[in-house]
């Protein structure tokens, strides 16, 4: 996701997100106070050149109707005119997920073809409050922790009878997903609710890595050495991918571009086109793609964006981190470490690239000071050796760093360790702000907003799909509601292994995420209301 900034005549400036085109634009920035009609609003003459800032709450949830239909009279009868004539939208909540009649798409896709952009401004660093989810590898019974990543503060913790894989956490708007590491299951956990059980799913094996795909209406899960996707909603099979010859150990989804990036023990990178993938088509899917280069193990991966160019970072247990353009397949540049990078993330708002090493060492790694052009990046694949003149080093952990998070606002640094460590980097000084010491291993960190306030008693555990198919037999295996000794359901009780536990303040003080100061978009609107009645 790349990151927009809206700068002021008096140059105050407003960090978000972009959704639409990834495109520069000036304007007169207005706004408007409508609860519904931003695609008339948009096509409107009156907005020419401008930048509308829109004011209520939640945008995009009713799609974008065809623009092209008309009335009995030959008029336009979803739009104002044929055309966009705002130059850019900015909202303070966008989503993806649309419902609505005669929606034939979503307002972030049409806005893509207008070359147009929209920024949702979320908040600022000190109003984020980031949810960090961890998973512990040897401790039984193994523990998903939730805290505050703002202070530590432990807020719930999950408890399963299975580890998790490192790469087989998930959280939705209202659910968390974990995959076991040694059994063919998926442990779901309803969020927002005191009910104490979670439901298992039955899969076709143990799953090393899964990731929500196509705004998560389809979960894509790799077992073995395949890729089998599944839709969310009902739980029916849709197909499986089949390429690699040796384990698959990640998947990535690429939103921009529409496919499924997938590494593993057999040193390739496949790329998988999910525009091919249809349910009523018994094909062999191939792989669009595949990136060659890694001599050993691909462990991780992750995106960046610089400009319109949208590249791929693996690291390897080769020496080597990779960098990689999506479309063409073709390997930009080759950044050699001293010691295996078993973790990686990326920072597309500094292009800087954070590598965990098997040491316990993490270098930073400015993109900027080590390429030259090409959208500001090297196209001849040239071979960069990181030391300590061209990057610089974070040191604490004793062990492996196997999982890196960076925050929304690309301030924050969360790694996990095999020296039982979760640690909160200040990225501005590199100095720790907390640390979390745990009682095993940390195989997962992955940060979410969970709304730990609202949790309804007696509210019943649901989720999205009622039940999987098992590809093997062609049997659908219902999800069962799992108990201590394996029995099929029964009624919540006092001794259930999984206990949601809300913690007090540490020291008996308040929680001073619940003082921040109010969201970036409010500060935007007042300054623009105040600016408006200064000229009037």
């Amino acid at each position: 996701m790349q990151r927009g900034t809206l700068i002021l005549e008096d140059d105050s400036k407003f960090n978000g997100f972009v959704f639409g085109a990834s495109t520069n634009a000036t304007g007169e920035v207005v706004f408007q106070t409508g609860m519904v009609g931003y695609t008339e609003s948009l096509t409107n003459s009156s907005y020419c050149g401008k930048i509308l800032v829109l004011t209520f709450p939640v945008i995009g949830n009713y799609g974008v109707p065809d623009g092209k239909a008309v009335d009995d009279f030959g008029i336009l009868r979803w739009v104002e005119s044929n055309k966009i004539y705002a130059s850019g939208l900015i909202v303070s909540a966008y989503t993806q997920q649309y419902s609505h009649w005669n929606a034939i798409e979503s307002l972030s896709s049409w806005l893509k073809k207008n070359i147009m952009f929209l920024v949702f401004m979320a908040t600022t660093m000190a109003q984020y409050q980031p949810t960090v989810l961890i998973t512990t590898q040897q401790a039984h019974p193994w523990t998903i922790s939730v805290f505050n990543g703002l202070n530590g503060n432990v807020l719930l913790t999950f408890k399963s009878d299975a580890p998790v894989a490192r790469h087989g956490l998930l959280c939705s708007r209202d659910h968390i997903y974990a995959a076991a590491i040694d059994r063919p299951s998926i442990y779901v956990w309803k969020l927002n609710s005191r009910n104490r059980d979670y439901k298992k799913i039955t899969v076709a094996g143990p799953i090393n890595s899964m990731i929500f795909i196509r705004d998560s209406t389809i979960l894509a899960c790799a077992i073995g050495n395949k890729i089998f996707l599944y839709k969310l909603d009902n739980g029916q099979h849709l197909i499986t991918l089949s390429a690699h010859i040796r384990t698959i150990n990640h998947l990535l989804f690429d939103e921009d571009q529409d496919c499924l990036i997938s590494v593993g023990e057999d040193n390739l990178i496949h790329r998988w086109n999910i525009e091919e993938i249809s349910p009523d088509r018994n094909l062999d899917i191939s792989p669009s793609k595949s990136f060659q280069g890694h001599t050993g193990p691909i462990h991780d991966l992750c995106q960046i964006s610089i400009g319109k160019f949208h590249l791929l970072l693996t690291a390897s247990s080769d020496l080597s981190v990779r960098l990689w353009d999506i479309v063409t397949g073709k390997c930009l540049c080759t950044f050699l470490f001293p010691n295996e990078i078993h973790s990686i993330c990326a920072s597309s708002f500094s292009t800087t690239i954070y590598c965990g090493t098997d040491t316990g060492t993490i270098f930073i790694v400015p993109l900027q000071t080590l390429t030259t052009q090409f959208g500001g990046i090297q196209h001849q694949n040239p071979t960069i050796t990181i030391d300590n003149n061209n990057s610089k080093q974070l040191n604490h952990h004793q062990g492996s760093v196997i999982s890196l998070r960076l925050s929304a606002d690309e301030q924050i640094l969360y790694s996990g360790s095999l020296d039982k460590d979760c640690v909160m980097w200040d990225l501005s000084s590199g100095q720790i702000r907390f640390k979390k010491s745990c009682s095993s291993p940390v195989t997962n960190i992955l940060l979410a907003k969970i709304d730990t306030d609202d949790i309804n008693e007696g509210s019943t555990i649901s989720i999205p799909f009622s039940n999987f198919s098992n590809e093997t037999h062609d049997e659908v295996v219902s999800h069962t509601i799992a108990t201590r000794n394996g029995s099929m359901q029964r009624p919540i009780s006092d001794q259930d292994s999984i206990k949601f536990i809300p913690m007090p303040p540490v020291n008996g003080e308040s929680d001073e995420s619940a003082s921040m100061a109010a969201p970036t978009f409010v500060q935007m609107a007042r300054l623009l209301l105040e600016q408006q009645m200064n000229s009037s």
